[in-house]
């Protein structure tokens, strides 16, 4: 039961929701749930359990399984939920006063119980369930609470997303026609049997819709108004929900076997999107002087960094996004954070109107430049980890004997370069320099949530086996 009641807990808190109405009070009611969600997860941390639940057995509709892999991601998904979830505190009813704080936090509240129940899915069909869910509520929470283009937002987000999803739904539709059984561990035995061949269609339709939540070019043009056009909350669900659909591509790729990628030019034509993601991105990012302009970008080019990795196999594919979630994914959010605080201090996260915020906002511009150091993978910070392991999976890959290696090689080298130029480009231009804007760093919520952020990046840094010694087992396997 313990895995259940860490997705459940943020859902029992709806009913109170409905009564207080209250945003400051709501936000920290749900963080609250989170973390007792986060604790919980600690709990299961190191047991191994499989929760098998009686609904719909023969369609494995609610299975819970609890490897050292899955409960690590489900780990730092509600981690940073609950952080996200308390920082609001700091900023949500000073910009939407006149909305209805229940609904917005009830919405945040399924979408966060759906990341921390995705990498505890012991099969397809509750994968399915949590995924499609997660996509309902964080729709609804555009549609709601979007800004002037909340429509367009929405619509092209549930387009795209909704897509994916039927896509990977037909997979599982296939695989349970042929072998009528969904649940990892008795579908796995029955895909050994089968020739690497014969699974590249199911294995295609399968990762389709993590593939489009994690956009990837060309699946990627969602992505930027998602998180320019929506509260700082709904942009960091949008972000852990990209390293979580990293979990379930990684899963795919534990279930039918990295050989599924060597038929054809499968791994090929995968590795040639992950390269043009990585540029593409990269290079966008080089554009946009808002801060939250360039989270959108520089997600899209690490979700091709993302991709390579997993793309490894064996426990490269089970690092990359066990070191994405607690690296990039981390640093992101609080990004997020600052841009949420910049835009309810100063007003605005641009650049051009920003300068000399160090002298006034000391906290802040720490968090932020431990933040930019690991979107740029220097030490000690938990992203020089990521950038070491994909670069060493890359040499695991068939594909490096020949020139499209190297193109991978010099992708991920260029994408370092280019993340840490624009990254030291804004935070000099926004912290340093004549300031103009005077404005006051009050020591709370709003500074001290992404500081402990910044420093558990530090920690995870220097101490990287606390995320990984529980998932190699897994990877070996």
């Amino acid at each position: 039961m313990m895995l259940l009641s860490a997705i459940l807990a943020p859902l029992l808190v709806v009913p109170v929701l409905a009564i207080i109405k209250s945003w400051k009070e709501e936000a920290l009611v749900v963080a609250l749930s989170l973390l007792a969600s986060t604790l919980l997860l600690i709990t299961s941390y190191r047991r191994p359990s499989l929760e098998i639940y009686p609904i719909e057995l023969a369609l494995g509709l609610l299975v819970l399984e609890g490897n050292g892999f899955n409960v690590i991601c489900s780990l730092l998904a509600s981690l940073l939920c609950f952080a996200t979830a308390l920082h609001s505190l700091s900023y949500m009813d000073r910009f939407f006063r006149k909305n209805r704080p229940e609904v917005f936090y009830t919405l945040y509240s399924a979408a966060s119980s759906t990341l921390i129940a995705i990498p505890l899915s012991g099969s397809l069909t509750t994968f399915f369930l949590f995924f499609e869910s997660y996509l309902i509520a964080t729709w609804l929470l555009m549609v709601i609470f979007g800004g002037p283009k909340a429509g367009e937002v929405a619509t092209k987000y549930v387009v795209f997303t909704e897509t994916g999803a039927l896509a990977t739904m037909l997979g599982i539709a296939i695989l349970y026609d042929k072998y009528r059984v969904l649940d990892f561990n008795h579908l796995k035995l029955f895909l050994e049997r089968e020739s690497p061949a014969n699974l590249v269609t199911v294995f295609t339709l399968l990762v389709a819709g993590p593939l489009m939540k994690m956009a990837v070019v060309p699946l990627h043009v969602w992505l930027p108004d998602a998180y320019t056009e929506v509260p700082v909350p709904v942009s960091a669900l949008v972000n852990i929900a990209e390293g979580v659909s990293g979990w379930a591509i990684a899963r795919a790729i534990i279930l039918t076997g990295t050989g599924v990628l060597d038929v054809g030019n499968a791994g090929t034509a995968v590795t040639l999107l992950s390269i043009v993601t990585i540029v593409y991105g990269g290079l966008a990012t080089l554009a946009q002087k808002d801060l939250r302009n360039l989270l959108a970008y520089s997600t899209i080019s690490h979700s091709g960094y993302l991709l390579l990795g997993i793309l490894s196999g064996g426990e490269t594919t089970i690092a990359s996004v066990t070191l994405f979630l607690s690296s990039f994914s981390i640093a992101k959010i609080v990004l997020l954070m600052v841009s949420g605080l910049l835009e309810s201090t100063v007003e605005h996260d641009s650049v051009e109107g920003l300068g000399g915020l160090a002298s006034f906002m000391p906290v802040t511009s720490i968090s932020t430049f431990i933040a930019f150091l690991c979107l740029s993978g220097i030490p000690p910070t938990m992203g020089f980890w990521l950038e070491f392991t994909v670069l060493t999976g890359i040499a695991s890959l068939k594909v490096k004997e020949g020139i499209l290696g190297l193109a991978a090689v010099a992708a991920l080298s260029t994408l370092t370069v280019l993340t840490a130029a624009y990254c030291l480009w804004w935070f000099k231009r926004a912290f340093f320099g004549t300031p103009k804007k005077t404005v006051k760093e009050e020591i709370g919520i709003s500074t001290l949530v992404p500081f402990i952020l910044a420093l558990l990046i530090i920690v995870l840094g220097v101490f990287p086996t606390l995320i990984l010694e529980p998932v190699a087992q897994l990877g070996r396997g």
